[in-house]
């Protein structure tokens, strides 16, 4: 199964999740899919990928041994994403950081799943926030900062 094709089932899984949160009129679940699909084209694609699989961690009642690895790898590249070598390899630093990133997606959250799925994808979230072993990972894979004025002769500060 392609990953394309795990992240179409997630979608369809929070779509699933939010009519069943309430019976809903024909065309209140259109804008609820309209809604979805705003959000959907605003957002970065591995934040959408972060989302999908804390549904998936909902779906199977927080147990993270059902997700396979690579699912959340996602999340946790999403957790550090936008800390970078330049940055320090303070462990403190990076964990407030991964912090603020667990926070924004536990913000995200409510929007797709119901209040009890949530409280479990939120609690999942924590643990992954948390894991030591990945936080070492991700301190010893920092990224170096991009180079956004490629081609200026100006480098990146």
């Amino acid at each position: 199964m392609t990953q394309e094709t795990k992240q179409q089932q997630s979608v369809n899984s929070v779509d699933t999740a939010l009519t069943e949160k309430k019976k809903q009129a024909r065309s209140e679940i259109g804008a609820t899919n309209l809604k979805i699909l705003e959000f959907a084209r605003k957002s970065p694609r591995f934040q959408l990928e972060a989302i999908c699989v804390m549904a998936d961690v909902a779906e199977c009642g927080g147990d993270l041994s059902r997700i396979p690895a690579s699912d959340l790898q996602l999340v946790q590249w999403y957790l550090n994403y936008g800390y970078f070598k330049e940055d320090g390899n303070d462990r403190e630093k990076f964990s407030q950081h991964r912090m603020q990133r667990t926070q924004q997606l536990m913000r995200i959250l409510p929007q797709f799943l119901s209040k009890d799925a949530c409280t479990v994808a939120t609690i999942s979230l924590l643990n992954l926030y948390n894991d030591s072993q990945e936080i070492d990972k991700g301190l010893q894979h920092l990224p170096s900062r991009p180079n956004i004025n490629v081609g200026t002769g100006v480098k990146a500060g």
